[in-house]
């Protein structure tokens, strides 16, 4: 969604505050960043050039967010400490894998269910198909 949203979580690494040598899981922030809703420039240092295409899950537009010299506050910082983005997206993705699991017993529902019907309903050599023994498996 983001060329509608006002709101983009930004998950970048941050160095600051963090000795080298920190696995680069926990040097990883998230910044939230207020914008302007469309494409192209929407605020300094911000562009969203547009929708990508995608073949699959088309329930949430996906786009690209190019960032050059832009500059956030300190204050942005989800959560108002550095090194916890890993763990703050991994919930959302924690999230997110039962919502997929959810949709895909959906999907299987659903076309089981117009399998069924199909097959009582095609007929062939006098009967639906659905009683045929190839069909019954």
């Amino acid at each position: 969604n983001g060329g509608t949203s006002t709101l983009v979580a930004v998950l970048c690494r941050s160095d600051e505050g963090h000795p080298e040598g920190t696995a680069p899981h926990k040097s990883m922030t998230t910044f939230l960043v207020e914008k302007e809703p469309g494409f192209g420039e929407v605020r300094p240092g911000l562009t969203i050039p547009g929708k990508i295409d995608k073949m699959g899950y088309k329930g949430v537009d996906t786009t690209e967010l190019i960032m050059d010299d832009l500059r956030i506050p300190a204050n942005r910082v989800l959560g108002g400490t550095t090194g916890r983005g890993f763990y703050q997206m991994m919930d959302g993705v924690e999230v997110g894998r039962v919502n997929v699991a959810a949709r895909g017993c959906g999907v299987a529902q659903r076309a089981f269910e117009l399998g069924v019907s199909y097959a009582q309903q095609r007929h062939t050599f006098g009967k639906p198909i659905a009683q045929h023994q190839a069909i019954q498996f």
